[in-house]
């Protein structure tokens, strides 16, 4: 019956963690303290009064290395927390605030540890790996349904100026390589740039490095490429590098793009 193999499911206590999946190669065996220490980085920055992102993936990320500022994205500290089983405090906290209990985990963790630091004036005591600290700005983009309000409604509880990025997809009934379409998408996409780089310079007060944005922008190149060498060496069969290492090493391509720290990784595991 499915009610008695329910009841007898073992009870998982809140905060203990599980063991993690075994890795075959070195560089995913290195990702836990890659990420461990990319958000000591960003606690140090806030205590030394650096400018900090909350962000949500799917917006040109360069810019913000060019200027100095320093980026963590909550919907993977969410996956932080729960993979910590230390998300429960701050589900029910968002869902105690209005937010219903369908809308995306990842959001609620957000919302409820948001409300929580609004709250104490710091880092929640539970959260894991030092936290969050606490942001300068959000930087939201439209990927997703969430991410077109998420952000915004986190100045409910730490107010901070806010962007987010429209980063338009073509509809698949839409012919890409039409001109007139593809300008009118690059010209869109031209003018959201343009509207992010002047926001960054109003929240810091400095103008964009334009050379040390070209440098970022040709860094992340670097390492797309040592990326996708990667898995065209994947297609071996059998293959070198199985799918657990895989979504292991997706994180320096998504959280840290334009950082030389992402390029040497991805560069390490091509070579691997």
């Amino acid at each position: 019956m499915p009610g008695e193999a329910q009841r007898k499911q073992p009870e998982i206590e809140q905060g203990s963690a599980p063991k993690g999946a075994a890795k075959s190669t070195e560089a995913a065996k290195r990702v836990s303290q890659l990420i461990r220490d990319f958000y000591k980085r960003a606690q140090e920055a806030a205590h030394e009064g650096r400018p900090v992102a909350w962000c949500k993936v799917g917006f040109p990320q360069e810019p913000l290395v060019a200027m100095g500022i320093t980026s963590v994205f909550p919907e993977n500290y969410s996956t932080i927390c729960a993979a910590k089983r230390a998300n429960l405090p701050f589900l029910e906290r968002a869902e105690g605030d209005g937010y219903a209990n369908y809308i995306c985990s990842y959001a609620r963790t957000t919302l409820g540890y948001a409300s929580k630091m609004s709250e104490t004036g710091k880092i929640p005591e539970e959260a894991p790996w030092g936290g969050l600290p606490k942001p300068s700005m959000f930087i939201g983009a439209t990927v997703c349904e969430p991410g077109m309000l998420w952000f915004h409604d986190l100045n409910r509880y730490e107010p901070a100026p806010s962007f987010v990025f429209d980063t338009s997809h073509p509809p698949p009934d839409v012919d890409n390589e039409d001109p007139g379409i593809k300008r009118r998408y690059i010209e869109h996409q031209k003018g959201q740039l343009r509207a992010f780089i002047e926001f960054l310079e109003r929240c810091t007060g400095q103008k964009m490095n334009w050379d040390r944005l070209r440098e970022a922008v040709r860094i992340h190149h670097e390492a797309r490429h040592y990326w996708h060498e990667t898995h065209a060496l994947r297609r071996a069969v059998p293959s070198p590098m199985p799918s657990i290492d895989m979504v292991s090493c997706i994180f320096p391509g998504y959280f840290m793009n334009g950082t030389q720290e992402a390029a040497d990784f991805y560069k390490s595991l091509y070579e691997e």
